[in-house]
């Protein structure tokens, strides 16, 4: 399980939706839209629901400012690969046959909180938070919180992709997603 939750942070799983209201109807409305997608297997829609651009941003921080628009179309590209190879899998595994339950959208500040969880194998109660934004008049998941509240995306990005950054540079991090992807393909 935690497995699951590391990767939906990785990818910052980033879901477009119609501008959502104050009351947080249309956040949970598109929450609910990318399970159906993954529960179908119907990852081409499910992929076009993830908002690449605003997830590279925060993934990269300063650093995606100096890449070029080359390797930011390149980083895009591999996240949306790893995120139809690798989390859509590891998701279905868990949305197939099982209905989430959805407590009722929070505001906060300029954020929407969509609590969700789910009963695992018969009695293992999975809980965890959708983070929605508003980005290009739309309300797009930033992060993805554990039972605890705390952000898998803060985690994986200081502890993965920042030290790569800082190590390899981005042309270093590039390679490393381009070999991680292309072990995913199998």
């Amino acid at each position: 399980m935690k497995r699951f939750l590391m990767i939906l942070a990785v990818i910052g799983l980033v879901f477009s939706a119609a501008p959502v209201a104050a009351d947080g109807k249309s956040a949970l409305a598109s929450v609910k839209k990318m399970v159906g997608f993954i529960r179908y297997q119907k990852n081409g829609l499910a992929l076009k629901q993830v908002g690449l651009v605003p997830v590279s941003q925060y993934l990269m921080g300063s650093y995606y400012d100096q890449a070029t628009p080359e390797q930011r179309a390149r980083f895009q590209e591999l996240l949306g690969e790893y995120v139809e190879l690798r989390a859509f899998p590891l998701a279905l595994k868990y949305f197939k046959d099982i209905d989430l339950s959805y407590d009722e959208p929070t505001v906060k500040g300029d954020a929407v909180h969509v609590r969700s969880s789910l009963l695992y194998a018969g009695s293992e109660q999975v809980v965890f938070t959708w983070v929605l934004k508003e980005h290009d008049g739309k309300y797009v998941v930033t992060d993805f919180l554990d039972a605890t509240n705390k952000s898998s995306m803060k985690t994986n990005r200081d502890k993965q992709i920042q030290p790569v950054l800082k190590q390899r540079g981005i042309d270093g991090l590039i390679k490393q997603m381009e070999q991680v992807v292309a072990k995913s393909r199998g």
